[in-house]
């Protein structure tokens, strides 16, 4: 798998475009430049990308319609040089309101040498990698940068540096409201306010909405070799990390910056590749077959058809969806006693029903993908914590839902949901819960049975009105509204008392209940 094809990628840009534009690879979210320069390295600058863009004092690049990652995990990487004058802060990347109002966002960042990393929600908190020996990343070398944020964990915050983990991980559960802002993310100074420039050179920015693992963060650092064709020499992959065989010619031995540990077999300069990796076994052209336990119905006479019910009516797929459908049919077999699955990037229109087989499941991950409903055989995941999925067709979701006790994160974003079902009540043990990017017009009362909801992302859906029943969520500590079509707020608002974070932009409100007024625990 390429590195373009990990999933969850938000935006992509790998910088140096030239023309004084910010290019997205995914042809999303462009930029515009104010007095950076393109660089372009020669294949034999040590260790680095082959092409970036270098800011001089008071230059940075401003991206205005980049993606927000809302209450949602996230992973940031980039390849950075700096200068050999520090300030005590300068900016690498910054996606905040900071000024405009209550902090909301994040920003990754240098303070006197040392990486940083400031995540807001209305408050914000600051995390410091202190690091020792070599100086990276302020040695004046290129190094590549990247930190994963997993907000449900208490040490769901890593760090690290050319493709290994550094550092202590660190934890942000205090902070789950939403990070989302209608500021641009800009590269190499301050979002909303002026300062903090960046003196040096940035490459290959990549923002994911999950958090990558540590094998997956190698694979990024290491794909600049092929992506960028710049020659360089990769470190020690950390513990249990496989990376498949890829030929390096030199001229000669290339040096390593100091404290970067040598690989056990050398680079040779004949080009030979590195004998104790592997080349990945090419994929068959040939149909997966099914297991003599799982039978195939060829046809079915059209009367018998007909009278099946409308749950049960045949699907009509494609020849690549069908492949899909087999593909992962295939692998969930394969996949019995497993307590995480991820089933990115296909055209999958339906789940097979073999998924309630996977009774050990915790962690189902569907991002990016053509569903449009959930099986009825999702309720039978009754080990299920989390649920992630990311489908523009899903409309609607089973009663078996409910089913998922415990269940502690649901995230369904970017869908086609007008409701959700009363079943939805049923899922006590939820924690977290984002419905960003949808179509819902209304919430059903059960929503109030939510009892240890903490976190709720509805933005950008089309709610015109809130259920008494949202005051009955009392452990509630963020809800973000965000660029709904909402009149006015029901006076049950006042009894979340332990609300934090309320996100209220871009609605349709002409006043406020008095009730707001007893939610003492919102920043003033």
């Amino acid at each position: 798998m390429t590195t373009s094809e990990l999933s969850g990628l938000m935006g992509w840009w790998p910088l140096g475009d030239g023309d004084g534009k910010v290019s997205d690879r995914l042809g999303q979210s462009n930029g515009v430049v104010t007095g950076a320069e393109r660089r372009t390295h020669l294949q034999g600058d040590r260790l680095g990308p082959s092409r970036s863009l270098f800011f001089p004092r008071g230059a940075y690049a401003a991206i205005p319609d980049a993606p927000n990652v809302g209450t949602g995990d996230f992973s940031i990487c980039l390849w950075a040089k700096t200068s050999g004058y520090l300030r005590d802060t300068e900016v690498l990347l910054d996606k905040r309101m900071e000024t405009s109002g209550p902090v909301r966002g994040w920003s990754l960042f240098l303070y006197n040498g040392q990486l940083g990393f400031q995540i807001a929600d209305g408050n914000w908190l600051n995390f410091l990698l202190v690091t020792s020996g070599r100086q990276a990343p302020v040695d004046g070398n290129w190094h590549h940068l990247a930190i994963t944020i997993n907000r449900d964990q208490a040490a769901g915050g890593r760090w690290y540096i050319d493709g290994q983990a550094v550092g202590s991980p660190f934890s942000v559960t205090h902070h789950a409201g939403s990070l989302s802002n209608e500021f641009p993310l800009t590269l190499g100074r301050r979002s909303d306010a002026d300062g903090g420039f960046f003196g040096g050179e940035l490459s290959d920015v990549r923002l994911y909405e999950r958090a990558l693992t540590a094998e997956e963060i190698y694979q990024v650092y290491g794909s600049i070799a092929a992506d960028e064709q710049a020659s360089r020499v990769l470190v020690t992959p950390p513990p249990g990390v496989r990376t498949a065989a890829r030929s390096i010619k030199t001229s000669e031995p290339l040096p390593l910056p100091d404290g970067v540990p040598l690989m056990a077999t050398r680079l040779e300069p004949d080009g030979e590749a590195l004998p104790e990796m592997t080349q990945p076994e090419p994929m068959s052209d040939e149909p997966l077959l099914l297991p003599e336990a799982v039978p195939r119905i060829e046809t079915l006479p059209e009367p018998a058809v007909a009278a099946l019910p409308e749950a049960m009516q045949p699907v009509q797929m494609d020849a690549e969806a069908t492949l899909a459908f087999e593909r992962v049919r295939q692998k969930i077999l394969n996949s019995l006693s497993a307590e995480r699955l991820e089933l990115p990037h296909n055209e999958l229109t339906h789940l097979p029903p073999e998924i309630g087989q996977l009774h050990n499941l915790q962690s189902l991950v569907l991002q990016q993908n053509k569903l449009t409903h959930l099986p009825p055989e999702i309720g039978q995941l009754h080990n299920l914590q989390s649920l992630a999925l990311r489908s523009y067709q899903l409309t609607h979701l089973p009663p078996e839902i409910g089913q998922l006790h415990n269940l502690q994160s649901l995230a369904l974003r970017s869908s086609k949901l007008t409701h959700l079902p009363p079943e939805i009540g049923q899922l006590h043990n939820l924690i977290r819960l984002v419905l960003q990017q949808n179509k819902l017009t209304h919430l059903p009362p059960e929503i109030g049975q939510l009892h240890n909801l903490q976190s709720l992302d509805l933005s950008h859906n089309k709610l015109t009105r809130l259920p008494p029943e949202i005051g009955q969520l009392h452990k509630l500590q963020s809800l973000d509204l965000w660029s709904n079509k909402l009149t006015h707020l029901p006076p049950e608002i006042g009894q979340l008392h332990n609300l934090q974070s309320l996100d209220l932009h871009e609605n349709q409100l002409t006043h406020l209940p008095p009730e707001i007024g007893q939610l003492h625990n919102l920043p003033s």
